[in-house]
Protein backbone atom coordinates (compact mmCIF):
# COMPACT_ATOMS: atom_id res chain seq x y z
CA UNK A 1 0.00 0.00 0.00
CA UNK A 2 2.82 2.21 0.99
CA UNK A 3 3.84 2.64 -3.18
CA UNK A 4 0.22 3.33 -4.06
CA UNK A 5 0.01 5.98 -1.58
CA UNK A 6 3.41 7.84 -2.38
CA UNK A 7 1.66 8.04 -6.52
CA UNK A 8 -1.16 9.00 -5.25
CA UNK A 9 0.46 12.03 -2.90
CA UNK A 10 2.66 12.77 -5.96
CA UNK A 11 0.08 12.90 -8.45
CA UNK A 12 -2.35 14.69 -6.55
CA UNK A 13 0.08 16.98 -5.43
CA UNK A 14 0.81 17.46 -9.14
CA UNK A 15 -2.90 17.77 -10.11
CA UNK A 16 -3.51 19.73 -7.14
CA UNK A 17 -0.42 22.85 -8.04
CA UNK A 18 -1.50 23.05 -11.51
CA UNK A 19 -5.15 23.17 -10.51
CA UNK A 20 -4.60 26.20 -8.00
CA UNK A 21 -2.33 27.63 -11.32
CA UNK A 22 -5.12 27.27 -13.88
CA UNK A 23 -7.45 28.71 -11.44
CA UNK A 24 -6.19 31.53 -10.08
CA UNK A 25 -3.62 32.36 -13.43
CA UNK A 26 -4.58 30.54 -16.54
CA UNK A 27 -7.78 30.66 -17.10
CA UNK A 28 -8.37 34.08 -16.08
CA UNK A 29 -5.54 34.76 -18.66
CA UNK A 30 -8.34 33.42 -21.42
CA UNK A 31 -10.33 37.00 -21.20
CA UNK A 32 -6.85 38.50 -22.17
CA UNK A 33 -6.99 36.69 -25.65
CA UNK A 34 -8.02 38.37 -28.64
CA UNK A 35 -11.57 37.12 -30.27
CA UNK A 36 -9.34 36.10 -33.55
CA UNK A 37 -7.04 34.20 -31.86
CA UNK A 38 -9.01 32.09 -29.75
CA UNK A 39 -9.34 28.73 -31.53
CA UNK A 40 -5.90 28.34 -31.94
CA UNK A 41 -4.99 29.40 -28.70
CA UNK A 42 -7.59 26.98 -27.34
CA UNK A 43 -6.28 24.23 -29.79
CA UNK A 44 -2.77 24.48 -28.45
CA UNK A 45 -3.96 25.03 -24.52
CA UNK A 46 -6.12 21.49 -25.02
CA UNK A 47 -3.17 19.49 -26.35
CA UNK A 48 -0.86 20.58 -23.94
CA UNK A 49 -3.01 20.21 -20.71
CA UNK A 50 -3.80 16.93 -21.88
CA UNK A 51 0.33 16.13 -22.02
CA UNK A 52 0.40 17.25 -18.56
CA UNK A 53 -2.43 15.77 -17.02
CA UNK A 54 -3.71 12.54 -18.65
CA UNK A 55 -0.61 10.85 -17.52
CA UNK A 56 -1.03 12.11 -13.46
CA UNK A 57 -4.88 11.27 -14.05
CA UNK A 58 -4.57 7.68 -15.22
CA UNK A 59 -1.60 7.18 -12.48
CA UNK A 60 -3.66 8.45 -9.94
CA UNK A 61 -6.55 6.50 -11.26
CA UNK A 62 -4.41 3.06 -10.88
CA UNK A 63 -3.18 4.24 -7.51
CA UNK A 64 -6.71 4.95 -6.00
CA UNK A 65 -7.79 1.60 -7.23
CA UNK A 66 -4.90 -0.28 -6.22
CA UNK A 67 -5.33 1.54 -2.72
CA UNK A 68 -9.12 0.22 -2.68
CA UNK A 69 -8.28 -3.13 -3.35
CA UNK A 70 -5.80 -3.53 -0.81
CA UNK A 71 -8.13 -2.09 1.86
CA UNK A 72 -11.25 -2.53 0.78
CA UNK A 73 -13.04 -1.94 4.20
CA UNK A 74 -10.98 0.45 5.04
CA UNK A 75 -12.36 3.92 5.66
CA UNK A 76 -9.15 6.08 4.86
CA UNK A 77 -9.61 3.95 0.86
CA UNK A 78 -12.95 4.99 1.19
CA UNK A 79 -12.11 8.58 2.00
CA UNK A 80 -8.84 8.55 -0.82
CA UNK A 81 -11.39 7.02 -3.63
CA UNK A 82 -14.38 9.75 -2.81
CA UNK A 83 -11.65 12.12 -3.56
CA UNK A 84 -10.64 10.85 -6.71
CA UNK A 85 -14.30 10.36 -7.73
CA UNK A 86 -14.88 13.94 -6.86
CA UNK A 87 -11.88 15.21 -8.82
CA UNK A 88 -11.96 13.25 -11.86
CA UNK A 89 -15.62 12.86 -11.77
CA UNK A 90 -15.69 16.71 -11.66
CA UNK A 91 -13.18 16.99 -14.42
CA UNK A 92 -15.67 15.15 -17.04
CA UNK A 93 -18.98 15.96 -16.02
CA UNK A 94 -18.38 19.64 -15.39
CA UNK A 95 -15.17 21.17 -16.61
CA UNK A 96 -14.87 19.45 -19.91
CA UNK A 97 -17.54 20.13 -21.49
CA UNK A 98 -17.55 23.92 -19.92
CA UNK A 99 -14.39 24.03 -22.03
CA UNK A 100 -16.86 23.04 -25.16
CA UNK A 101 -18.49 26.11 -24.36
CA UNK A 102 -15.66 28.31 -24.77
CA UNK A 103 -15.99 30.60 -27.69
CA UNK A 104 -15.22 34.40 -28.55
CA UNK A 105 -18.38 35.49 -27.54
CA UNK A 106 -19.07 33.46 -24.43
CA UNK A 107 -15.68 34.39 -22.76
CA UNK A 108 -16.96 36.98 -20.11
CA UNK A 109 -19.70 34.61 -18.81
CA UNK A 110 -18.40 31.20 -19.12
CA UNK A 111 -14.84 31.97 -18.15
CA UNK A 112 -15.82 33.14 -14.47
CA UNK A 113 -17.80 30.32 -14.40
CA UNK A 114 -15.12 27.67 -15.24
CA UNK A 115 -12.97 29.00 -12.73
CA UNK A 116 -15.78 28.80 -10.48
CA UNK A 117 -16.13 25.42 -10.80
CA UNK A 118 -12.29 24.65 -10.43
CA UNK A 119 -12.64 25.15 -6.82
CA UNK A 120 -14.47 21.56 -6.14
CA UNK A 121 -11.33 19.44 -8.21
CA UNK A 122 -8.82 21.74 -6.95
CA UNK A 123 -10.10 20.76 -3.19
CA UNK A 124 -10.62 17.48 -3.98
CA UNK A 125 -6.54 16.80 -5.28
CA UNK A 126 -5.70 18.83 -2.33
CA UNK A 127 -7.44 16.85 0.32
CA UNK A 128 -6.21 13.52 -1.47
CA UNK A 129 -2.49 14.62 -1.68
CA UNK A 130 -2.54 15.80 1.92
CA UNK A 131 -4.33 12.75 3.16
CA UNK A 132 -2.05 10.63 1.24
CA UNK A 133 0.85 12.00 2.60
CA UNK A 134 -0.44 11.42 6.06
CA UNK A 135 -0.77 7.94 5.96
CA UNK A 136 2.36 7.79 4.21
CA UNK A 137 3.90 9.58 7.11
CA UNK A 138 1.78 7.35 9.80
CA UNK A 139 3.04 4.68 8.36
CA UNK A 140 6.77 5.74 7.90
CA UNK A 141 6.14 6.34 11.88
CA UNK A 142 5.08 2.71 12.95
CA UNK A 143 6.95 -0.34 13.23
CA UNK A 144 7.26 -2.92 10.82
CA UNK A 145 5.26 -5.85 11.78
Amino acid sequence: MTHSLAVQCLTCAWMAAIGWYVQLVHYPAFLRIKPEEWGSFHAFHSAMTGVLVVGPMLAQTAATAWCFVLAPLDRKSWLLAACWLLSFGWTLAVTGPMHGRLAPGTLQTEVPRLIASCWVRSIAWSLQALIAAWLLARMAESPVR
